[in-house]
């Protein structure tokens, strides 16, 4: 990469790809590199109080993309 950036985002859930994309937009041909300890990168965390309450009978439901 050219006259670029790298940068790593620390965290997922709505913050870590949030930045990333914003920065990707900023700086296009930034190299962007998100680490995220759980195996899920971003989840619903509005919903949990539902979960919790037992609205949702499944978190998976709070799931932004299926696990593969």
């Amino acid at each position: 990469m050219k006259d670029g950036i790298r940068v790593v985002i620390i965290g997922g859930v709505a913050c870590g790809p949030k930045a990333a994309s914003r920065l990707k937009r900023l700086v296009p041909n930034a190299d962007v590199t998100m680490i995220e300890r759980d195996c899920l990168v971003s989840y619903g965390a509005c919903g949990l109080p539902h979960y919790v309450g037992d609205v949702f009978p499944d978190v998976v439901v709070l799931y932004s993309k299926e696990r593969k």
